[in-house]
């Protein structure tokens, strides 16, 4: 407790911890070339609905904890806060003038300074479904083209990346009944995907049996939590690529596949039991939707639908090598029947990659691919620092400059 109170008081003392930008987006400024920065999961902050206060990520929250960021909590019987997205989430200051953590703000630093008065951040609220950020995407490059741009790039990280991949191929289409029409694609000129978990990733089944800390505390993304983020499951990998799995290797997906197992074992939101009958069936109904996400976002990233692209567009696919990366987690007895538990700690369950993402989830599939002429970029750089490497980051700056003809600031880019 005593640590918690110098590192608060340290906080208050420099005028606060977190730097967020704007949560409204502006265009006041729009010219004929535009790059459109989409960060990845966590990298937009969330507000309090009334009162604007941050609750995710600052400082206090870190320290001791709030209220929790799921979502439909009071149908599930969950308390939580009610929080849209604001502005993008640039730096944590841990011991301000002395040490900080970068989020976001060092990349989109780098591409102003590149290209001044020429890029905009788009932000989002990383827990609802991949599908209606890409909506919310799909109107902000409409947006931009009634204002006069002509040329659009988008630079996109991690989760970024699959809003990007999505909104290409399906624009601002719901997730339950979208059918590929190539609308997004059709309105931007080149694409940066960096870490994009094309195939999926285990870790949000991991933090929804675990939780999440930011700093010493994981009140606001508990277990129960991540079980109600739609995006979530959408990020978790197809049943083909068998990420769930024995103690003899057997392939668990069809028994992980049933809330009933879920409630069983007590995973997401069925950490605590139900407070009501009622809510029981409703966290059950609730999870049978949130599973079928998982199924529905694997068929339209990875399979090609029966419509051809009316064009190909540069793209700069980078993906981090050389760091272990989770792949697949093991259950401790060959059914779900049996009592056991979640390990993800042997090396059997882990591939190359860039310590998140597996190269294999990292690479576009053959569906995306028909839309691109992609250059691949191969870094050591990890997850996180995909697009901060000083090396991939002139690599970014040269290949915009070349896409769309950008003319960048930086002279370290042309070199």
């Amino acid at each position: 407790m005593i640590h918690r109170l110098l590192l608060l008081m340290t906080c208050f003392f420099f005028w606060g911890c977190t730097s967020v930008g704007p949560r409204e987006i502006s265009l006041a400024t729009v010219s004929p070339n535009m790059i459109v920065f989409v960060p990845g999961y966590y990298g937009t902050a969330l507000v309090d609905r009334s009162s604007g206060t941050l609750r995710h990520l600052s400082m206090s929250t870190a320290l001791f904890g709030g209220p929790s960021l799921a979502l439909d909590g009071p149908a599930l019987g969950l308390e939580t806060a009610e929080v849209v997205a604001g502005g993008l989430l640039k730096k944590v200051s841990v011991f301000p003038l002395l040490f900080s953590m970068d989020i976001y703000g060092e990349t989109e630093s780098l591409l102003h300074d590149a290209f001044p008065k020429q890029v905009v951040t788009f932000t989002y609220d990383w827990r609802q479904s991949i599908a209606s950020a890409s909506a919310r995407l799909d109107a902000l490059i409409q947006q931009l083209k009634q204002r006069g741009a002509s040329n659009i790039a988008i630079v996109a990280h991690s989760n970024g990346g699959m809003v990007t991949s999505y909104y290409l191929r399906y624009g601002g289409q719901a997730l339950e009944n979208a059918t590929e029409t190539w609308d997004g694609l059709s309105q931007v000129n080149a694409v940066v995907l960096a870490g994009v978990p094309f195939h999926g990733t285990v870790t949000p089944f991991y933090n929804m049996l675990h939780g999440l800390s930011f700093g010493l505390e994981k009140t606001p993304l508990h277990q129960q939590a991540f079980g109600t983020f739609p995006s979530a499951f959408e990020l978790l990998p197809p049943t083909e690529a068998t990420p769930f799995i024995g103690r003899n290797g057997r392939n668990l997906d069809s028994e992980w596949s049933q809330s009933q197992f879920w409630e069983k074992n007590r995973w997401g939101y069925f950490k605590d039991p139900a407070p009501s009958k009622k809510i029981a069936e409703t966290r059950l109904h609730h999870l049978d939707k949130l599973l079928q996400r998982r199924t529905l976002m694997n068929q339209h990233m990875l399979t090609a639908g029966k419509s051809s692209p009316p064009r190909q567009i540069p793209a700069l696919v980078i993906i981090g090598k050389g760091e272990t990366s989770l792949a697949k987690m093991q259950w401790t007895q060959n059914s779900l029947v049996q009592n056991g538990e979640w390990k993800a700690n042997q090396s059997r369950l882990f591939l190359e990659g860039d310590g998140t993402l597996t190269q294999a989830s990292a690479t576009p599939p053959p569906a995306l691919l028909r839309g691109l002429k992609p250059q691949t970029l191969m870094t050591k750089a990890p997850h996180t620092d995909l697009l901060k490497d000083e090396d991939n980051a002139k690599r970014v700056v040269q290949f915009l400059n070349q896409s769309l003809n950008l003319k960048p600031m930086l002279n370290a880019s042309n070199n």
